[in-house]
């Protein structure tokens, strides 16, 4: 299932409206509550929405606006492109439709840990050309480079890393 720009939009827009109708009280304004309380339950009724929608638990910090149940199917990854590394679970499967396409994994691997797993998995792929470097301004590592014609890169984040493919 490919995942949509209107899909993270309808996330947003549960959050707003969770926000809207938790602002709502009685005589007393704050209702007992504080902003943090209030901001707390929304962020579970959303984490909640997601996981309703088909989003593994494990997506959740990683990746809060993941909608839909994500099927691999949907990428079109390089041929030869390897398994992601052991305990990955797939969030969100993005584009793909001419532009760049995003794959999404939740991981509790450190991002050296990632970026070792791909860099040696694709150095010695035929027809892979892999740099691993932190381009400026980014503050950290990727790994990057060409599958083909097709560009691709490894992004680590908190809790998880972005795939990203470009085709043209």
């Amino acid at each position: 299932m490919s995942i949509t720009l209107a899909r993270p939009a309808a996330a947003t827009a549960v959050v707003l409206g969770v926000l809207a109708l938790t602002a709502c009280g009685g005589d007393d304004p704050s209702g007992g509550r504080t902003a943090d309380d209030e901001i707390s339950e929304a962020t579970e009724r959303l984490a909640d929405a997601q996981e309703d929608s088909g989003v593994p638990e494990e997506c959740e910090a990683a990746f809060p606006m993941a909608w839909g149940e994500p099927d691999l199917a949907d990428a079109a990854l390089p041929p030869g492109w390897p398994e992601p590394p052991a305990g990955a679970v797939l969030c969100a499967v993005s584009g793909g439709d001419g532009s760049v396409q995003t794959v999404d994994y939740a991981a509790d691997q450190e991002a050296a840990a990632v970026l070792d797993h791909y860099e040696d998995a694709l150095a010695g792929a035929e027809g892979y050309d892999v740099t691993r470097e932190e381009p400026p301004g980014l503050g950290h590592e990727v790994v990057s480079g060409l599958a083909g014609d097709a560009g691709f890169q490894v992004d680590p984040r908190d809790g998880g890393f972005r795939l990203a493919f470009d085709a043209s």
